[in-house]
């Protein structure tokens, strides 16, 4: 058993032991409303790409956020579907968004590809901007945004430049 000197002598080095263990389990504070550092991450590649992207519409004025597939089990899609949402973020043309949603398809044939036909057709119905959804194209942008204009070609500005002298 333990005598009275065997429980001195471990007493401080237990003591210890445990001061340490509960200040390994305590948490500094944190704001809830700031994204952890994996949230932040995916919110700084999401405005790096919009901003790469140059879409007409311009920046987004909404913070990013993503719910995965929304209203859809997001099961092997979710990278796939977690992508398409920070184009639907950003927003653009209907061709922006044609584009994004045949990425989606492209992505869930290799992920899923028992359920890439109906995500497409998900999306194709469910996303335009003009529905007052969260996930709705254009959904970093106020609602009735809509689409962009399409860019007009840079060879035909050039044209233009050169009837105009």
């Amino acid at each position: 058993m333990f005598t009275e000197r065997r429980v001195r002598t471990l007493a401080p080095g237990l003591g210890l032991a445990l001061g340490l263990i509960l200040l390994s389990c305590a948490t500094t504070p944190r704001d809830p409303d700031a994204p952890t550092p994996a949230e932040q991450g995916l919110v700084d590649a999401a405005e790096a790409w919009c901003e790469d992207a140059g879409l007409p519409g311009g920046e987004p004025t909404r913070p990013f956020q993503t719910d995965g597939c929304s209203a859809w089990p997001d099961g092997d899609l979710y990278t796939c579907c977690m992508e398409h949402d920070v184009a639907y973020w950003c927003g653009g043309t209907h061709a922006d968004r044609l584009e994004a949603d045949r990425r989606l398809r492209a992505c869930a044939e290799v992920a899923d590809p028992g359920q890439s036909g109906w995500v497409y057709f998900g999306v194709r119905t469910g996303g335009s901007a003009w529905l007052p959804t969260p996930w709705r194209w254009g959904y970093g942008h106020a609602y009735g945004s809509g689409y962009a204009e399409a860019p007009s070609r840079p060879e035909a500005a050039e044209e233009d430049s050169a009837a105009d002298h």
